[in-house]
């Protein structure tokens, strides 16, 4: 992560407890393929490859496309990606814990470039929105493959 990256101007989390073991909601997480199969605002994905870290991707989400690339992927624990539209990096990070009831996971997304900080307020607001409906959107998916 350099300088700029440590210090986005558009920073967000969300966590969510999942009935679900580590496994499972690595699954779901893993297949990139499949995210727009439970994840309505990713509306296509293409993925380069393995999951594994280099693997290239593009995502189809709001007012364009992303492209990404896999920065970490440590199964079931975690994975992240870096990736930019337009002049905004997109770095987000999701960890995945055992817990009593199944796992606890989190996301972590910054923006940074110029128009991260040019549109801060807005993107944050926006960001903590989108982040808070993938998790529980995961969090749904992931209790449904565990029942099936």
């Amino acid at each position: 992560m350099d300088e700029e990256q440590r210090h986005a101007p558009v920073e967000a989390s969300s966590t969510v407890e999942v009935g679900a073991s580590p496994g499972v909601v690595w699954n779901v997480l893993a297949d990139i393929d499949g995210w727009p199969d439970w994840n309505p605002a990713i509306r296509e994905v293409s993925v380069d490859g393995d999951i594994e870290v280099g693997t290239h991707f593009r995502w189809a989400t709001g007012p364009g496309t992303v492209t990404s690339h896999l920065t970490l992927v440590e199964a079931p624990a975690a994975i992240a990606w870096s990736g930019s539209f337009m002049t905004i990096i997109h770095d987000q990070a999701w960890t995945v814990e055992t817990a009593p009831t199944g796992s606890i996971v989190t996301v972590r997304t910054a923006l940074s470039g110029p128009l991260a900080r040019l549109f801060a307020r807005r993107l944050a607001k926006g960001q903590q929105a989108a982040l808070d409906a993938w998790a529980g959107l995961l969090r749904l998916e992931a209790e449904a493959r565990r029942q099936g």
